[in-house]
């Protein structure tokens, strides 16, 4: 095998053609040597008698490198500097009226360009195309550059010049203040989760913040991982004064590079769909961020990419799983969330169950609100009692019966599962129930034993009231609970009434239910029923 390293400067490049013949020949003996690994082979003997084991054989099926190095390593005529801007295809950068049919901001199923994909990108035939089985889809885009050094680096720094230029996250009356916070956060959500982080501060220019600039976030490529990271555990607290394109865009390149982390080798059934899913989500976000030009070009260079088919290629490599969280809300009005018509006495619903949240809270239990108040949020409906989800698991029943006493709780049943038949999708033993009553009110207390409950108090929105947060269950999670709740055995008024709740959701609720998830969840939750059975 030949391993070598030519100095730029000993190049030599035709400049008729801009072929590096210095280069591609270098790579014609490369390609020797590995045709001979792929077509002869090593022998492999039996030290002992000489006798032959095996011809070890290796073939080359994937090349990756930064644009620049892939273009002159494969002759490439469609580049960064021309309007035809992709390799993989014929897509362009619309810079002329006969191209722009073209153009890869068209990220529809019909884009033209897509009737493209394959076509060769070279007029002189590079040494690698004389491979061993060599095709052009072995040619792969860098994650490190396509993304740590490209998309993902300017993505973090356009959202955090919109959050700092905007007065929407951080604290401070001018933007040297609320920079500076931004880097306390950043730097404490580094230390909670051990995170290392080579950049010092978040300065201007340290996003290359400047009048007739793109933002991008001058620090290494790990740094962006980090960073992107932490904006989305911002978003999730802001999400309701932020675009949402921006909120997802977010999520999705930090939830790609997460399970790329733990993925396996191969792409499971599941992985696969769910990352065709997710990656046309994702650049159809991306690519509404570019086309509504904000001030500060919050979809940064959106041409790092070159173009939608070698972003599409550089997420057909990446693993994504079938998780897509509901983003955490907070309403932009201090007011309780009240069903109409119904009392706010003291005695009312919503106004106790606020009080028992703030009294258990105070005794270090964390309680969302579920159920119909929940549903009240963005659809109101009369209620007589009151839901609440746990993050505790079975194993803290007597701390949560212990709190519960101390402010004033009573036990109005015993400990247990819930009194009803089995559930449609899943059997009412995965349920763990506690009836309490608590300033007259029936409450039943869910604890975190069940499909979904994590994300449920995970995923919860905030409501603002007097200045106070308090945590909702998110219309996604709610209609996942309604339909798991679906009871053969139930009257039909009861299912009736969680049909209607279901519908309502769907079709009128103000805060959209995300409807993958709901339908993903549903379908694993059969599935493990049915293993169960």
């Amino acid at each position: 095998m030949i391993i070598a390293v030519i100095p730029a400067a000993r190049y030599i490049i035709d400049d008729a053609t801009g072929v590096n013949i210095t280069l591609q020949t270098a790579c014609l003996h490369i390609c020797g040597s590995c045709n001979k690994l792929s077509e002869e082979g090593v022998p492999l003997r039996d030290p002992s008698t000489d006798a032959l084991v095996m011809d070890l054989r290796a073939y080359v099926t994937g090349f990756r490198g930064d644009w620049k190095a892939l273009k002159q390593t494969f002759n490439f005529a469609r580049y960064a500097d021309k309007d035809e801007v992709c390799w993989m295809c014929l897509a362009t950068k619309g810079a002329t009226a006969d191209s722009l049919s073209m153009c890869y901001t068209n990220v529809n199923d019909d884009a033209p360009w897509l009737e493209t994909m394959g076509v060769v990108p070279w007029e002189f035939t590079p040494a690698y195309a004389q491979l061993t089985g060599f095709q052009l889809t072995y040619i792969q885009p860098d994650i490190l550059h396509c993304w740590h050094l490209g998309t993902g680096r300017d993505l973090a720094a356009s959202a955090l010049v919109f959050m700092v230029k905007g007065g929407l996250c951080f604290a401070g009356s001018t933007q040297a203040e609320r920079l500076e916070g931004a880097t306390i956060q950043l730097k404490e959500f580094c230390k909670e989760r051990q995170l290392p982080l080579k950049l010092h501060k978040l300065s201007k220019s340290k996003l290359n913040w400047k009048s007739k600039a793109m933002p991008e976030l001058r620090s290494s490529g790990y740094d962006t991982y980090v960073v992107v990271k932490w904006l989305t555990h911002v978003c999730e607290r802001y999400s309701a004064v932020l675009p949402r394109d921006l909120c997802f865009a977010l999520w999705a390149g930090n939830h790609v590079l997460s399970i790329l982390s733990n993925a396996g080798r191969f792409l499971t059934p599941l992985e696969q769909s769910n990352k065709n899913t997710f990656g046309d989500a994702f650049m159809h976000a991306y690519v509404r961020l570019a086309n509504e030009s904000l001030p500060i070009n919050l979809a940064g260079k959106v041409a790092i990419l070159a173009s939608t088919s070698l972003s599409q290629a550089l997420l057909d490599s990446l693993r994504l799983s079938e998780e897509y969280k509901f983003a955490v809300m907070k309403s932009p009005a201090p007011e309780v969330p009240v069903v109409k018509g119904h009392a706010t006495g003291e005695d009312a619903p919503m106004k106790v169950a606020l009080q028992f949240v703030k009294a258990m809270e105070a005794n270090g239990i964390e309680v969302t609100i579920a159920g119909s108040l929940a549903r009240n949020v963005t659809e109101p409906r009369f209620t007589k009692d009151i839901d609440v989800n746990l993050r505790l698991g079975p194993g803290s029943v007597d701390k949560f019966v212990a709190a519960a006493t101390a402010v004033g709780a009573e036990l109005r049943s015993e400990i247990g599962r819930p009194r009803r038949g089995r559930g449609i999708l899943t059997d009412d033993e995965v349920f763990l129930v506690i009836g309490i009553i608590y300033s007259g009110i029936p409450i039943d207390v869910f604890f975190n034993t069940w499909w979904g409950s994590q994300d449920a108090v995970d995923d919860a929105f905030l409501v603002e009231v007097d200045g106070q947060g308090w945590r909702f269950i998110s219309p996604t999670s709610l209609c996942l609970f309604k339909i798991l709740f679906l009871s053969e055995s139930s009257p039909e008024r009861v299912l009736l009434k969680h049909i209607e709740d279901i519908y309502a959701l769907l079709e009128v609720s103000k805060i959209p239910v995300d409807r993958r998830y709901v339908s993903a969840s549903s379908v694993q939750t059969t599935t493990q029923h049915r293993l169960s059975l």
